[in-house]
């Protein structure tokens, strides 16, 4: 599987919507994410874990909806938080997404008010059969700590 694109909307310390490129050529595969300390890099990987297997993999934060959301988003009644991973998987083409999204009518919503979306898109056609186990033949959760690496957690 390789990763393609990332596309992060309102996601954690990114406001409104942002799109990562991954290397993909044959001999650059390999895409390294740098920055300053609380720049977002950890948040990267929170977004990849959690379109994938609907948790961000934190034992205490960021496991409710407005901890998700970006804080000047939501000051702006901005409430759209969603996370796309674009993927290929030998000749396939797969779009990801999880979002979340307020209760119809709910101006000012709290965690409890917001509904969970889940999709996954192949070659142009949505995926209808069970889409946590269609993910986990991908990219098994018990296994993607050998991928998926967080450098925070290093003791």
């Amino acid at each position: 599987m390789i990763f393609e694109q990332l596309i992060l909307q309102n996601w954690i310390p990114y406001c409104g919507r942002q799109v990562i490129e991954f290397a993909t050529k044959p001999k650059k595969k390999i895409t390294f994410i740098r920055g300053n300390n609380k720049g977002g890099k950890t948040a990267i990987m929170r977004s990849i874990k959690w379109v994938l297997y609907g948790d961000t993999g934190d034992q205490q934060e960021y496991r409710k909806p407005l901890k998700l959301l970006n804080i000047d988003a939501k000051a702006s009644n901005d409430y759209a938080l969603s996370v796309s991973l674009i993927v290929k998987k030998d000749d396939d083409h797969l779009k990801i997404t999880r979002r979340l999204i307020p209760r119809q009518g709910i101006s000012n919503p709290n965690d409890r008010d917001f509904e969970e979306q889940f999709s996954i898109i192949k070659n142009g056609k949505a995926v209808t059969t069970d889409l946590d186990k269609y993910v986990s033949l991908l990219l098994a959760e018990e296994i993607s700590g050998f991928f998926l690496f967080d450098g925070e957690k290093l003791q």
